[in-house]
């Protein structure tokens, strides 16, 4: 066809001839390769919608569990309990914050999604203008959490003396609020 089209350069049924059969080759040589590209993008964007809707009913999962859970914090000093166990005094070395959980009507909370949320807890001194963020706690899944506080984030919270809140945060909602006094350490010499 190309030869006759050569031959007569004026007919233009024969130039649009060679140049359908031209085009035709094309096609039938890249069709395979189009198909399979096709293919992968079908794929690929039918992965990405399912991990998309994955993602999606995670986060409501995650918003329902977190909408239904309050809690309570508890703070033990020195393995103190009692009248004045929210107070930090000058000579006391070890903190801890208990975390309890529950759900609604005061019942266990229903179970969180496949990864908890993470628990923060941050220290906050008004009258001092300080902030003293706990290392925050990853995949939260109990109803009771237990968290010791360094020896250094006491020496930073025993160093600003005054009343300090502690916040908890589960996710993106803040689930409890405690306070603890701080007292001032004595500078008095003993004889």
């Amino acid at each position: 066809m190309q030869f006759a089209a050569r031959l007569a350069p004026d007919n233009a049924r024969l130039q649009r001839e060679a140049e359908r059969a031209i085009t035709l080759a094309l096609f039938d040589r890249a069709r395979p390769v189009a198909r399979g590209a096709a293919a992968a993008s079908a794929l690929t964007l039918l992965a990405l919608l399912l991990l998309t809707l994955r993602d999606r009913r995670r986060a409501r999962r995650m918003k329902k569990y977190l909408d239904g859970v309050s809690g309570r914090l508890k703070l033990v000093v020195d393995d103190r309990r009692g009248a004045d166990v929210g107070t930090l005094l000058a000579d006391d070395r070890s903190l801890v914050i208990d975390l309890f959980l529950k759900g609604r009507y005061g019942m266990r909370p229903t179970a969180p999604p496949r990864r908890g949320p993470t628990l923060v807890l941050a220290c906050s001194n008004a009258g001092a203008n300080r902030t003293v963020r706990i290392t925050p706690v990853h995949d939260v899944r109990h109803d009771a959490v237990r968290v010791h506080v360094k020896p250094e984030t006491v020496r930073r919270l025993r160093a600003h003396p005054g009343r300090w809140r502690i916040q908890a945060t589960l996710g993106d909602r803040r689930v409890a609020i405690a306070e603890l006094n701080v007292e001032p350490q004595s500078h008095a010499l003993s004889a």
